[in-house]
């Protein structure tokens, strides 16, 4: 599918149109996909109803971080980030959005700032905290690969804190982060597994195809190099991916302008 035809789904979609081709999208397992598959067999075919699920668990992951954030510290600090989460012009306009599912970004850092307190108290609630943590982690990666340095870094910062804040020994915390780092890894290579075995062909590696994609996101080396890596010489297939050099060869700067004022390249 091209770029143009990307741009219109949506509206096709809507529109009941059946006419045109279709592409598998390879770059993710697509577990919402599926859940959303599942919802709909069960009746909730509407689009809006669907959003309204996605819109609610990202509240209902707000709320969580809002009351935990009561507990540990204050009333203050947690009307500041109830604010913070209203007045969020990222945060609002995704919580709908059925590709990023965006609770589930912030549902690690709900288990961990749950649970830590518990955690050194219990050898139980660390079993179950860490459990909560792969399962957490494993329906993000089979979601989509976005920002998950960012989310997993983030869900130790609760284990460091209330690990500092009882004074715990230096080795007792660093097994415990290193635990759930682990956990974060196992959960990547799980879902890369899962993913790849979803895409394989016959006589396509589906690990190669996730090579290929995570080469032309990264944008590591020179596109040219880059290209002849992946297309392997097969000129229709450069042709094809000369539709990436733009975004690949884009400065950074330009990127970051774009994120926080929305300007175009």
């Amino acid at each position: 599918m091209h770029l143009w035809q990307n741009l219109i789904a949506h509206k096709l979609y809507q529109n009941n149109n059946k006419d045109g081709s279709f592409i598998r999208y390879k770059s993710q397992y697509g577990l919402q996909v599926k859940i959303f598959a599942f919802l709909k067999r069960l009746g909730f075919e509407n689009v809006s109803n669907l959003k309204f699920f996605s819109a609610m668990a990202m509240s209902l992951v707000c709320m969580g971080l809002v009351l935990v954030t009561w507990r540990d510290f204050s009333f203050k600090s947690a009307s500041l980030i109830y604010l913070m989460f209203l007045l969020s012009p990222w945060i609002v306009s995704f919580s709908s959005n059925l590709y990023w599912i965006q609770f589930s970004w912030f549902l690690p850092i709900l288990i961990t700032s749950i649970l830590s307190p518990l955690s050194f108290r219990s050898l139980k609630y660390n079993f179950l905290m860490m459990a909560l943590l792969f399962c957490a982690f494993l329906f993000k990666f089979l979601s989509g690969y976005e920002y998950i340095t960012t989310i997993v870094i983030s869900s130790m910062v609760p284990i460091v804190y209330h690990g500092l804040k009882i004074n715990i020994k230096v080795k007792p915390l660093f097994i415990k982060i290193f635990c759930a780092g682990l956990i974060s890894m196992i959960a990547f290579i799980l879902s890369i597994v899962i993913h790849a075995k979803s895409i394989e062909d016959p006589g396509d590696s589906g690990f190669k195809e996730i090579q290929n994609t995570a080469l032309k996101r990264l944008s590591f080396k020179d596109a040219d190099v880059l290209f002849d890596e992946i297309c392997n010489d097969n000129k229709a297939c450069i042709e094809e991916y000369e539709n990436l050099r733009v975004s690949i060869e884009v400065s950074h700067i330009k990127v970051l302008t774009r994120y926080f004022y929305n300007h175009n390249f």
